[in-house]
């Protein structure tokens, strides 16, 4: 895969075209913390841009909320509510089809931004705009509990595929992009959301022939853990767990080599979580491509097998397959009657100061 390439040099010109940047939010559930993201996408520096959200069928009152907050960015807000319940990664897909942007940014509903943090993708843009080997930009997230950056520093400049980060340096396990439209609309589309429950994989599959640019900025997000709902926190086992790890298995390249033992637990994992899910420990494998993986989850299928027998059964969820073409057609919540804006400075923002 990518070498670590050193960083880049050289300055921008005095001035540069703002990118149009799109916020995607999926929202499940989160009336409880809504009003911090809310918050902090009002006290944006810039206020030059739109906020999609997309509810992965809440079953509290976070849509009819949402319809009554006043729109952070002078973008405008848009809401979309799925059908039923995907799990999350379908609901960022068709945050991300709606999105007009040329920069995404994908936000948790209980996460933060930083004030100057779309300003940072704002002004950081114009070192990947021209670039067609650059997917996005990446960003360093600050956990609020020790309110200190997650993992040591990337020097700004630096270009890396998701694999090198995850295998090279474990230490960095988390951070923000900032996605090009183009990349995010490919890798992030509906028809592929709709198996996918870690966006690992996507960016994973997005580096596999680009790579992001580590931003000359600081850090863009405060990286909450206290929703006792949220992916992290509520570990659960679904077809969708089943096809993420499998890509991810599928996408292994040599940066997996630094860490064989966690990949041999990934398999597996993997083995084990078909054999829960599908009654089947080879169904896995009919999500992946390449020979080499298939062959090594096929030589660990009797201990996979085994683990499943005297493992722990996980916590298993089931989501309905939601019919993709009717996600495009989705009416905007917020549209009727008339969203209500925010008394925020509208100044042209055309050119950075």
């Amino acid at each position: 895969m990518f070498p670590l390439i050193s960083p880049a040099s050289g300055a921008a010109g005095a001035t540069q075209r703002l990118p149009t940047i799109s916020v995607v939010t999926a929202t499940y559930n989160a009336r409880a913390f809504i009003d911090r993201l809310h918050g902090s996408l009002s006290e944006q520096t810039l206020h030059d841009f739109e906020w999609v959200v997309v509810d992965d069928f809440s079953t509290d009152d976070t849509v009819d909320y949402l319809k009554t907050l006043p729109s952070p960015g002078t973008g405008g807000m848009r809401l979309y509510r799925l059908p039923g319940n995907s799990g999350g990664g379908l609901a960022v897909a068709t945050g991300v089809a709606k999105a007009t942007g040329e920069a995404v940014v994908i936000i948790d509903h209980d996460d933060e931004l930083f004030p100057d943090a779309l300003r940072s993708v704002a002004e950081n843009w114009h070192l990947i705009r021209k670039d067609a080997s650059l997917a996005g930009l990446f960003f360093r997230i600050v956990d609020p509990a020790s309110d200190s950056m997650i993992g040591a520093p990337l020097a700004p400049g630096t270009r890396f595929s998701l694999s090198w980060m995850s295998n090279c340096r474990a230490d960095i396990h988390d951070g923000s992009f900032a996605l090009k439209a183009e990349d995010a609309k490919r890798h992030f589309a509906p028809e592929v959301m709709e198996n996918v429950c870690l966006f690992g994989a996507p960016l994973t599959e997005m580096s596999q022939d680009k790579t992001f640019l580590v931003a000359d900025a600081g850090p863009l997000r405060f990286y909450h853990r206290d929703n006792p709902s949220s992916q992290t926190n509520s570990v659960k086992v679904s077809r969708k767990v089943v096809y993420s790890y499998a890509r991810l298995l599928d996408l292994a390249d040599r940066w997996y080599l630094r860490q064989p033992m966690r990949w041999l637990r990934h398999t597996l994992a993997l083995i084990r979580f078909s054999m829960f899910v599908h009654r089947n420990p080879f169904h896995h494998l009919r999500h992946m491509k390449r020979s080499l993986p298939k062959l090594l989850s096929l030589l660990l299928t009797p201990a996979g097998v085994a683990s499943s027998l005297l493992g722990r059964k996980p916590r298993l969820v089931d989501f309905p397959v939601l019919p993709i073409p009717s996600l495009r057609s989705l009416p905007d919540l917020r549209s009727s009657p008339a969203t209500v804006t925010a008394g925020v400075d509208t100044r042209d923002e055309a050119h950075l100061p």
